[in-house]
């Protein structure tokens, strides 16, 4: 059986090697970028064994094959999408470095998805979620770890981070003096972000009263911004649990996630009169469409605009 065959046997593994070490090299992917295009390369890789195919010496049509039973094994459109952007990538690096002459997934289209708007916390939801550790911080001001959570929860609200990026912020990451907060987001792209006066005041304090407890156990000369209980830099998704408490205690539906958070500072900042440029600048989105789809207004939102803008509504 193919799937009984070590990764490394696998014909063209050398190949997908090569191509996910440079990625790697030139840090054009997240880690978990990575490991997920070396998943999906590999299960492409077995597909070609199990049909006793060469897997780079192969047509569009063979290559529509591989879709096909991925469909027909009831993988879901997404998946199939994903799947086919990891081999358009891997069989385009081929193509421009010339170890293949023919790029037969240049031709390649996925499964339409249906478009779907993206949850967003409502206002009166962000503002119980941000309540719940301030209380707990009040009952008990040398606690450090309400003073940590608060200060995340602040922090990809204020921002509107990715959980991954929260994770990766270290103490030089803020900038006080400028109220600003510098972001690595894919593909290692830099931006900086401005911050609200109450997420820089959060930040100091957890900074001063909360962190150097928790760093008493961390490593020597240890930069992560967000440390736990053991002194270790937090994961994305330990940060993801501390959301969930958080959303528990403030009784907001439980299918929000962090990713929600950032919904919510994009969809706020247009209802209170951004432009779209401007949050995309702030999003780190390479598209100004991926911004369209990230956020929505609400219908109330639209109709109070055309109340106030158009002339013979006026």
């Amino acid at each position: 059986m193919a799937d009984d065959v070590r990764e490394e046997e696998l014909p063209g593994y050398e190949e997908v090697a090569a191509y996910l070490a440079q990625l790697e090299a030139r840090h054009q992917v997240s880690a978990n970028t990575l490991k997920g295009k070396h998943a999906d390369l590999m299960a492409y890789l077995r597909w070609a064994h199990r049909q006793q195919l060469d897997p780079f010496a192969t047509t569009h049509k063979r290559l529509r094959l591989y879709l096909a039973d991925m469909d027909r094994a009831q993988y879901a459109k997404s998946t199939v999408n994903r799947h086919l952007s990891s081999l358009k990538g891997l069989f385009a690096w081929l193509a421009e470095t010339g170890a293949r002459r023919e790029d037969p997934a240049s031709v390649l289209s996925g499964p339409k998805l249906p478009k779907r708007l993206p949850h967003a916390l409502r206002q009166e939801e962000t503002e119980r979620l941000l309540a719940v550790n301030r209380v707990l911080i009040d009952a008990d001001p040398d606690d450090p770890i309400p003073l940590r959570n608060q200060a995340f929860l602040e922090i990809v609200y204020g921002c509107g981070l990715r959980i991954s990026e929260a994770a990766g912020l270290e103490l030089d990451s803020v900038s006080f003096e400028a109220a600003q907060v510098k972001v690595f987001g894919k593909g290692s792209k830099e931006r900086i972000i401005p911050v609200y006066p109450l997420a820089i005041e959060t930040l100091r304090r957890y900074l001063r009263h909360g962190r150097p407890l928790l760093a008493e156990k961390a490593k020597p000369g240890e930069r992560a911004l967000f440390l736990s209980t053991r002194g270790n830099p937090m994961s994305a998704n330990a940060l993801r649990l501390v959301f969930n408490e958080a959303r528990a205690a403030a009784g907001v539906a439980d299918y929000y996630t962090p990713h929600d958070l950032r919904h919510a500072f994009a969809t706020d900042l247009l209802q209170g009169g951004a432009d779209l440029r401007s949050v995309q600048e702030l999003l780190g989105h390479s598209s100004l469409s991926t911004t369209q789809v990230y956020t929505h207004i609400t219908p109330e939102h639209i109709a109070q605009v055309y109340r106030d803008t158009h002339p013979r509504a006026l």
